[in-house]
């Protein structure tokens, strides 16, 4: 059987701090039905500083995936319901892990992946408003 190897850019946004370097820094590579996913992983500084820089990163993204980082310091009494809903609401899959306790991390690397090669027209486009008040 021959394998396949398809490239796919992931850029990871989110408050400075979050986790999100601590997600990527294992990954460079998955493998998904007889196919390898070759990964190329954009940490974005999520400083208030950089607002105007991140944008430039996402050329070539067009797909969401929602990621609820450190869930090792999670109380047990919090619930995922809302980042799930926002998930939802957003046209995202959804996510969780916690680099420090290695909870997940390869299941959301293999989330965003399986994601990435989804083709584009299985893909829900939903058209967002944002409303200013």
């Amino acid at each position: 059987m021959v394998r396949t190897t398809l490239r796919k850019k992931i850029v990871i946004v989110g408050d400075g701090a979050c986790g999100k370097t601590s997600c990527l820094i294992v990954y460079q590579n998955v493998d998904l039905d007889h196919k390898t996913v070759e990964l190329a992983l954009w940490d974005t500084a999520g400083q208030e500083d950089y607002d105007r820089l991140r944008p430039l990163s996402y050329f070539e993204t067009d797909r969401q995936v929602l990621v609820a980082l450190k869930i090792d310091l999670r109380s047990q009494s919090s619930k995922t319901i809302t980042q799930q809903q926002l998930a939802k609401e957003i046209g995202a899959k959804y996510g969780e892990c916690s680099a420090k306790a290695n909870i997940a991390v390869k299941d959301v690397i293999r989330l965003a992946a399986h994601v990435a090669v989804k083709p584009k027209k299985l893909i829900k486009r939903r058209r967002l408003h944002c409303n200013i008040l």
